[in-house]
């Protein structure tokens, strides 16, 4: 007959959500916005060994802002982007769930 596990082997929600969850941080407006929310992502993951956090570039597939995403083209960073997370069918998605949408607090 085979063993059950103990209570300490068995993960809990919370070991379970860490582990999945992403770390996200918006990323909109101009330069100067771009970097500031760069420079907390990357604070983030130098302080959090092993986490990665992921810039949310849907704001600029939707819309044409400003000069449009800059820090790659300015700066030459290649931060971990949302958009990689996915392939382009359910990137699509995303977008089209998103658009007219004014803040993160308004998406589903």
């Amino acid at each position: 007959m085979e063993e059950r596990p103990s209570r300490q082997d068995k993960k809990t929600y919370k070991d379970v959500w860490e582990r999945l969850s992403l770390k996200i941080q918006f990323l909109n407006g101009g330069l100067a916005n771009q970097a500031f929310q760069y420079i907390f992502a990357r604070y983030y993951e130098l302080s959090h060994p092993g986490d990665k956090m992921f810039m949310d570039d849907t704001y600029f597939s939707i819309y044409t802002v400003h000069n449009g995403y800059e820090l790659e083209k300015v700066f030459g960073i290649r931060p971990h982007m949302l958009s990689e997370c996915f392939d382009k069918q359910v990137w699509g998605f995303i977008l089209e769930e998103k658009k007219g949408k004014k803040c993160p607090a308004d998406f589903p």
